[in-house]
């Protein structure tokens, strides 16, 4: 028996939703040649990605998102 999965509706803005996408491209949650943010969140609901808040390690994480975020959008932007 096939368990389907269950859908869920995230309403954000477009900034957000851009961040998003970024987000998971940096990550490799790509389907197809779009990003994938439902493969970004199931990464993350399995353990396989942590979120660490930014003020954990914040001058870290910024350094880190920058440049994952700013190629992640240059590969968005090529689409």
């Amino acid at each position: 028996m096939t368990k389907k999965n269950e859908s869920i509706t995230l309403s954000v803005c477009e900034a957000d939703s851009k961040a998003l996408e970024a987000i998971a491209i940096a990550h490799g949650c790509i389907y197809g040649s779009k990003a994938n943010v439902s493969e970004l969140f199931r990464r993350i609901a399995q353990g396989k990605l942590r979120v660490i808040a930014a003020s954990e390690d914040f001058e870290l994480c910024q350094l880190l998102d920058r440049a994952e975020v700013r190629r992640a959008i240059e590969l968005l932007g090529k689409l």
